[in-house]
């Protein structure tokens, strides 16, 4: 199987959450923060950026790098709720849900990234 993370790598890169200002299209601010977790090791991850339909294969490509390292990735067969995502242009709030160390994106999310494609 190809590594799908360094498929993407570019040149000069960019931070896909460094974006640190008002919303445009969602309202509210854009926001990342990572900090180390002390009870339960590991770390905790909050996002809220605006992503290009182009930009979702750095959320893919994270999201599937995260799930094998999460709290509970080797829990077979037990769903745990992670957070939520949405396409910028619809009303529903998906919930991300961890099973078998795989994060489950949204159908709308999926089909907006079609060259993320199994090889």
């Amino acid at each position: 199987m190809i590594d799908r993370v360094r498929r993407w790598e570019t040149v000069d890169p960019e931070p896909v959450f460094a974006r640190r200002i008002p919303a445009m299209r969602v309202g509210g601010a854009l926001v990342a923060e990572l900090i180390e977790r002390k009870q339960a090791e590991g770390w905790a991850l909050t996002v809220r950026q605006e992503l290009r339909p182009d930009e979702f294969y750095h959320v893919r490509a994270l999201l599937e790098w995260l799930g094998p390292r999460s709290v509970n990735a080797r829990a077979a067969g037990i769903e745990f709720f992670i957070g939520y995502i949405r396409f910028s242009t619809s009303v529903q709030i998906t919930p991300l849900i961890l099973l078998n160390g795989r994060i489950g994106l949204p159908e709308d999310i999926e089909s907006h990234t079609p060259h993320w494609e199994e090889t």
